[in-house]
């Protein structure tokens, strides 16, 4: 006979064909399972870290450094301009010690009217009722000149009699050392 004809061979391959497929079935349940169970434990770990906190942490910490910005770069702006004025003063020549020194050999009879500074030289307008105050001016100011304390050359600029005020008036010109 064949063996065939018997039903109970299919039924061993039945039983080793459903093993496997049970094996499988349980391979793939806990499969399953474990990445449930991964996911599960990566859920509450990303729950339980510090990160959205941090986040927002750095949002505001943002947030307060743009509202400080205008003024930090106002601040810089300042500081900036603040070394270059005092550059600026340390490198121009000082006036005030020709102006001094000019004052300190006017006449009394002679006073001043106007004065012009520029880089090179100082200019000034005096003015007087005679000319003797204004020659004893300029023997002065060629006495300082002469020194070589503050200016090195003198020019004059202009001499002229103002009817209206009945005066003198004198502009000379006097270039810094």
């Amino acid at each position: 006979m064949h063996e065939d004809i018997n039903l109970l061979s299919s039924l061993k391959q039945r039983k080793k064909s459903g093993k496997a497929t049970s094996r499988l079935r349980n391979l793939a349940v806990g499969m399953l399972l474990f990445v449930t169970a991964a996911s599960m434990t990566v859920f509450f770990l990303i729950i339980s870290s510090p990160l959205p906190s941090l986040i927002k942490e750095r949002d505001s910490e943002i947030s307060d450094l743009k509202k400080y910005n205008k003024q930090l770069e106002f601040l810089a702006n300042t500081r900036d301009r603040l070394s270059h004025a005092s550059k600026i003063v340390l490198e121009r020549k000082r006036f005030d010690n020709a102006f001094a020194l000019t004052q300190s050999v006017l006449p009394s009879e002679v006073s001043i009217t106007g004065y012009d500074f520029s880089t090179s030289s100082v200019s000034f307008t005096v003015s007087a009722l005679s000319l003797g105050p204004l020659d004893l001016f300029l023997h002065d100011i060629g006495d300082i000149i002469e020194q070589g304390e503050q200016f090195r050359a003198l020019t004059l600029s202009s001499l002229v009699f103002d009817e209206a005020k009945n005066v003198y008036e004198l502009t000379v010109s006097l270039a810094l050392l």
